[in-house]
């Protein structure tokens, strides 16, 4: 191993000369060398385990978020509306709807009496025209009572139908949103795997950046720092596989 770390990191000194100084690796002090040498030892450990250098996998919740993202909006089937709708029918439209034709007759019996006090001051009553008069209000009666029945019903219907569609669409965008939250916390917890999974490589890398500061020059050579070469835990662990 001392020749491989002298051909990467320097040479032992052979002589007294200036040229011949020790650099490099060599030139570190013995708990130095050590201390590279165990780093280098982990480093090949950590290099040949290729899930350290990887991001984690996809975590549950990403997928599940995912899946719900890519489902398409699907139109109300005629049940679901239909449920929907009864759902926000107004249980007292029938009681507007009673209440509001109760007064039309009430106002269509004041007039048939109108009708039969004028007919018997003139003589008339009970006649052809007195008939004729209140099958007129009796007509007009049902005609109003008829149009008035149905516009609070379509009124009533048409607010359940807006509240069922809104329900449903309201629905739906409640679980997009739910799906983005649930992919969002995932992705949190996909990064807190990964930097949990990669803590080998990176403590040998920040343990790199320590001994690189340890300048091995010695006599008159040009400085040579330990760990200059570049990928420890890449290029140098490989070499001694």
């Amino acid at each position: 191993m001392s020749k491989a770390f002298g051909a990467i990191f320097g040479t032992k000194a052979k002589g007294s000369s200036a040229g011949q100084s020790a650099s490099g690796y060599a030139a570190l002090p013995e708990f130095a060398q050590t201390a590279w040498e165990n780093l280098i030892n982990q480093a090949q450990d950590t290099s040949g385990n290729l899930d350290t250098f990887k991001n984690a996998p996809t975590t549950a919740l990403q997928t599940q978020g995912y899946g719900t993202l890519s489902d398409k909006y699907t139109p109300m089937t005629d049940e679901q509306f239909k449920t929907g709708v009864n759902q926000f029918m107004n249980p007292y439209t029938q009681d507007v709807i009673n209440a509001t034709n109760k007064t039309l007759q009430q106002q269509a019996g004041e007039e048939f009496s109108k009708l039969a006090g004028d007919a018997t001051q003139a003589g008339a009553f009970g006649g052809d025209r007195q008939g004729v008069a209140q099958s007129l209000i009796a007509r007009d009666l049902n005609n109003t009572i008829a149009g008035n029945t149905a516009a609070l019903n379509s009124s009533g219907f048409n607010t359940a139908a807006s509240n069922a569609i809104n329900q449903y669409q309201n629905t739906f965008n409640n679980q997009q949103g739910q799906a983005v939250n649930e992919v969002n916390a995932g992705n949190q917890q996909q990064l807190l795997d990964t930097q949990n999974q990669q803590a080998p490589a990176s403590a040998l890398s920040w343990l790199q950046q320590i001994l690189s500061g340890l300048n091995s020059s010695t006599g008159t050579n040009t400085a040579q720092t330990v760990g200059a070469s570049p990928g420890i835990l890449g290029t140098l662990a490989g070499l001694f596989k």
